[in-house]
């Protein structure tokens, strides 16, 4: 359908992700939009881009001397980019002004958002194009073709470290032509910014407790299921008609929790765990449930019923959870824990939940990895709707929100009012429209009746979802006939010897820490020197550079970053507060004092490692040394 040109093009987007693929441009490319587009000549005679809108025509470039327009724009950014920038442009154009942002700096990543796909189609095809798009440092969305990319890409690349470090590019004009999309695009800069920070102080708050439950969980994620062995296990047991419902815990949960018995063998029901006190009450057993968050109170899970539910978990959950249940447990495990290392030298895939902070967000993940194709939400108010808090049962009383004594902010619901919500539950709506912009295929609908407006969702009420989905009757159990434990045994008896070796990997760690440490005070010594002694300081940075190599590899390191959570943020922090436009020497200092706060950090780390009777723990994974000498 393509040439060679439009496909270099268009696989210079795809290849940078998994999710939009070559039939969703396609599917794009034959509905193409009415805005004309069309080609001009400046007085300097450079080709230039002309938009008729409502009306209006509007340039792209300058009429007059469109090659110093362009120089002058890129003006803006002289001397003030460094490696961790990331650009946000807001438009793509002819590419040219990208071109030469390209050329400040060899390292910061371009994220561009095209609000007009007709800019898009019109220059599609062009060398210059396919080679920009081709570069692994630009990363481009198009309204209506690909737009959750700019999300998808605001994720991944903005992190605390460089959150400061994000400049806005617009491109000339483009924000008075599309000015909706001009707010849609820095709403997302906003919420990735926030949902940044939201992060950081969660994980510095809990990270005690999630090194704790990682520990007594470790044996249970070695012996039991991986959300891995669930992937597209509704295609795999030829279930491929069956829809999902999420059922969350909002307040509305409440008016229609009944009518989900009249489809509860008719679709797959995954409750969150604070759902689960309502839809048991109402005897409704669902099929899965979820939770990921390690401070989850037990109550949650009193009801007998619950032991024998299948429940996917994460690696920092709550481990008293395990206690109460008898059935399959499947867990998700992120690249920075400590057992991926081990399941990455037993040569086991792992695999995270994609989440935007909350349990729902992790279960609608969830769900998409199963390979359901619809997704209806229940219960999924992300709001306080009449001031109502969550679902009466799941704590056994109605809670109410208390505006004198905490802010809320006033958001849409899905009758086009205003609800009260918090600033963390507006950051998991924001997630939905994200993660519902990148995953075209599938249906999403809200049956919630009540709360949040989710767009990208269909708003129907629960007759409507009975009357469409009560119709065939499924034998859901068939779905977990057959799952083994992921690690066979001789895999299992492997990772408990990994595990036994921590203290091992913590002794190495020591040394790693107390040589940088050395390190840096004769570097510090160096840097005042006259001459500054700089091939000297070179390799020994280079050393630094190792042991932080060194350091990263080794399994134990996952465990002791829990206890240097909060310095390592502290850290992350200076390094935006550093200028890398000063002189060497002041540079150099700024390098050290930053490092060995790190690398103190970490010392602190190791020692409350220890103090915490962590090599207690890590011994009480007994296995048979016959067995051990065997593997």
């Amino acid at each position: 359908m393509f040439n060679e040109i439009e496909n270099r093009t268009i696989y210079g987007i795809i290849n940078k992700q998994n999710v939009i693929t070559i039939k969703d441009f396609e599917e794009a490319y034959n509905n193409r939009g009415s805005i004309k587009i069309f080609e001009d000549l400046s007085l300097d005679n450079k080709k230039i881009l002309l938009i008729e809108k409502n009306g209006t025509e509007w340039y792209l470039q300058s009429r007059y001397n469109a090659e110093k327009a362009c120089d002058d724009w890129i003006s803006q950014f002289e001397n003030k980019l460094v490696d961790d920038t990331i650009i946000l442009v807001y438009g793509l154009g002819d590419g040219s002004y990208v071109e030469k942002l390209l050329k400040l700096n060899d390292e910061c990543k371009i994220i561009i958002y095209e609000p007009c796909a007709d800019v898009f189609w019109h220059v599609f095809g062009r060398k210059n194009i396919a080679e920009l798009l081709e570069n692994e440092r630009v990363f481009c969305a198009v309204e209506g073709i690909c737009e959750g990319l700019y999300d998808a890409a605001l994720e991944t690349f903005v992190e605390y470290a460089n959150y400061q470090l994000v400049f806005n590019a617009n491109l000339p004009n483009y924000p008075q032509i599309f000015p909706e999309k001009y707010k849609w695009a820095l709403d997302r800069q906003l919420y990735e910014i926030k949902r940044v920070i939201l992060n950081r102080n969660t994980e510095i708050y809990y990270s005690k407790e999630m090194i704790h439950n990682i520990m007594e969980l470790s044996r249970d994620i070695i012996e039991q299921y991986s959300v891995v062995q669930l992937t597209d296990i509704i295609g795999k047991k030829e279930f491929e008609d069956m829809s999902a419902i999420l059922v969350a815990a909002g307040p509305s949960l409440d008016k229609n929790i009944e009518k989900l018995k009249q489809i509860k063998d008719s679709v797959f029901i995954m409750a969150v765990d604070t759902a689960l006190n309502t839809v048991l009450k109402h005897d409704i057993i669902p099929d899965m449930t979820i939770s990921v968050d390690g401070h989850k109170p037990l109550v949650l899970f009193e009801d007998e019923r619950v032991k024998n539910i299948p429940i996917s978990l994460s690696a920092v959950s709550n481990a008293k959870i395990v206690e109460q249940s008898n059935a399959m447990r499947f867990y998700e495990l992120e690249k920075g824990e400590y057992l991926s290392t081990i399941y990455n030298k037993l040569g086991k895939e792992i695999k995270g939940l994609p989440t935007g902070g909350s349990v729902a967000n992790n279960a609608c993940s969830l769900l998409v990895l199963m390979g359901f194709k619809t997704i209806i939400f229940m219960g999924l108010d992300l709001a306080y709707p009449e001031g109502v808090k969550h679902t009466k049962e799941a704590y056994h009383e109605l809670a109410f929100i208390d505006k004198g004594k905490q802010e809320y902010i006033e958001i849409e619901d899905i009758w086009g009012n205003k609800v009260f919500t918090e600033e963390n539950m507006n950051l998991y709506r924001k997630w939905f429209e994200s993660y519902i912009k990148v995953m075209p295929h599938i249906r999403f609908i809200d049956a919630t009746e009540g709360g949040a407006l989710i767009y990208g969702t269909e708003i129907k009420n629960m007759d409507e979802v009975i009357g469409e989905f009560h119709n065939k009757i499924y034998d859901k159990n068939m779905l977990w006939r057959g799952l083994l434990p992921y690690l066979n045994r001789k895999e299992q008896q492997r990772a408990i010897k990994f595990i036994k070796e921590i203290p091992q990997s913590i002794e190495r760690i020591e040394k790693y820490i107390d040589e940088g440490l050395d390190i840096y005070s004769k570097i510090k010594v160096l840097n005042k020197k006259r001459d500054n002694c700089q091939v000297i300081i070179s390799k020994k940075l280079k050393r630094i550079g190792k042991l932080n190599n060194l350091m990263e590899n080794e399994m134990a390191f996952n465990l002791i970053r829990y206890y240097a959570m909060e310095t390592s943020y502290k850290v992350r922090g200076e390094v935006l507060n550093y200028d890398r436009t000063e002189n060497m020497k002041v540079q150099i200092e700024g390098l050290i004092n930053n490092g060995v706060m790190l690398y103190e950090g970490y010392k602190r780390a190791v020692n409350e490692f220890k103090k915490d009777n962590m090599n207690e723990l890590i011994e009480s994974f007994d296995i048979d040394k016959k067995e051990l000498a065997c593997i």
